[in-house]
């Protein structure tokens, strides 16, 4: 997965559960954050706090920032 698409994945996550990531844990430090990072902090909240379609989408993320951190 592209930088890009990582993004595009994080940004579509923060606009469908942005009350449910951000009720425990600091926006502006998550945003703060090294990319991979953001994309694990922001997947865990969404797997833990949401749905099945977040824990789906919180899956995708966690792997994306595996393959931007060379995890494969």
């Amino acid at each position: 997965m592209s930088r890009e698409d990582a993004i595009a994945l994080l940004a579509e996550a923060e606009e469908r559960y942005h009350l449910k990531i951000f009720e425990n844990i600091s926006e502006s430090t998550v945003k703060g954050r090294p990319l991979p990072r953001r994309l694990r902090a922001v997947g865990k909240a969404v797997m833990e706090r949401t749905d099945y379609a977040g824990y789906v989408l919180g899956r995708r993320l966690l792997a994306a920032a595996d393959e931007l951190d060379g995890r494969c």
